[in-house]
């Protein structure tokens, strides 16, 4: 008999703190992880939205970059006759600002008496480049403005996505006599 009691005491008595665990802390855990998934998931959300503003702005700022290079372009070749340049008597009194402005009307640009608009397609949506010319004498100043054409017709919509403000002076002003 005393073996058959030895064999009691080898199995396991029931303990109630190794039972496992209980449906509450069960369903804390599996609170606490679906609440981590959620905030993960939202900042990967918003970190994407973020990439493809950033995205929109670059393209943004390289458009307008690009059509300023050709007003630079353009500035630098009016009158230029081989390697000097030949300066118009008219334009040297009425400042070379207005002849640059009247010359530059190309770029698949819209034009109004000032404003100058472009549509153009990038990444699959469309935009409105809106150019603004003021001659001031010998300098011409530039204002581009990129909106997106969220309606498609053509019109800037709502406020811009890219803003720049830029000056030109052509080099045949320089030749103007004093």
């Amino acid at each position: 008999m005393a073996s058959f009691h030895n064999l009691q005491n080898l199995t396991p008595a029931k303990n109630p703190l190794k039972q496992g665990f209980s449906l509450i802390e069960v369903l804390v855990s599996t609170l606490l992880i679906v609440s981590f998934f959620a905030i993960a998931m939202q900042t990967l959300i918003a970190a994407t939205a973020i990439k493809v503003k950033s995205e929109e702005i670059s393209e943004a700022t390289a458009w307008i970059q690009e059509d300023l290079e050709a007003l630079r372009f353009e500035a630098n070749r009016l009158d230029l006759s081989g390697s000097n340049y030949t300066p118009l008597a008219n334009a040297c009194t009425n400042g070379y600002a207005t002849r640059l402005r009247n010359t530059i009307q190309t770029g698949g640009f819209t034009y109004s008496p000032n404003k100058q608009t472009k549509v153009n397609t990038l990444g699959g949506k469309q935009y409105v480049l809106v150019r603004t010319l003021t001659p001031q004498d010998d300098v011409l100043e530039i204002s581009h403005q990129l909106y997106r054409d969220t309606n498609q017709d053509g019109n800037e919509d709502g406020t811009p996505i890219g803003e720049l403000y830029s000056e030109i002076m052509p080099d045949a002003a320089f030749s103007c006599p004093a």
